[in-house]
């Protein structure tokens, strides 16, 4: 019986690095966010682009909150959140990417 426990415990003996590894991902990604923000104001970019931009900022403050509630209930909309901030992030890289179709149809010689 006790082989069984102990065995059905193995899986978490490195939770805690994992769990480290991922908050520091989590503040890596908020500096990025932070530039970017900078870049969007830097490079004038309309308003509704920086808007949602730091729409980004604040979901991920709300991921770092839901993260560390001790509400399991609560804690548990941290994933709905990062599906969130997922879905957003790509709506804003494939609406700015630089390389896409609107930067081709520009670069076109207007006849």
């Amino acid at each position: 019986m006790m082989r069984m426990v102990s065995a059905a415990r193995s899986p978490f003996k490195n939770a805690g690095t994992f769990a480290g590894l991922h908050g520091i991902n989590g503040d890596l990604i908020a500096l990025t966010i932070l530039v970017m923000i900078g870049c969007s104001f830097g490079s004038r970019y309309p308003w509704r682009t920086t808007i949602l931009t730091a729409v980004l900022f604040v979901l991920l403050v709300i991921q770092a909150v839901l993260a560390h509630t001790g509400i399991p209930a609560l804690s548990g909309l941290h994933g709905v959140n990062a599906l969130i901030l997922i879905g957003l992030g790509g709506f804003l890289t494939g609406r700015n990417w630089a390389f896409g179709r609107r930067a081709a149809n520009a670069t076109q010689p207007q006849q």
